[in-house]
């Protein structure tokens, strides 16, 4: 799922929250420089929600989701924080075709 941003100049205070927007509860967070995986309250996303986090630096806040599930559909939102104020947030829509 895409997500960019302006390269960062650092990644002190940066926090980025992945959202569906169908569901309360965080799918993927990556704060005080940090994939934090522990903080995903939707279990369905546990193992399979991951930042790009060697290219967080660079401006890259995608979130890749491994083994699609036909429920994994619907209006995703990045939103990223800097120093607790939203920076910006960009919406996704993630739709299942069949080839």
């Amino acid at each position: 799922l895409p997500c960019y941003g302006d390269k960062a100049s650092t990644t002190e205070g940066l926090r980025v929250e992945w959202r569906k927007e169908d569901l309360e509860h965080l799918v993927h967070l990556y704060e005080d420089g940090k994939s934090r995986a522990e903080a995903q309250q939707q279990q369905d996303y546990q193992d399979r929600a991951h930042f790009f986090t060697h290219e967080i630096e660079d401006g890259n806040f995608s979130l890749r989701l491994d083994n699609l599930k036909a429920e994994d559909e619907g209006q995703y939102t990045c939103t990223v924080y800097s120093r607790e104020i939203s920076v910006f947030s960009v919406k996704t829509h993630l739709e299942m075709r069949q080839s």
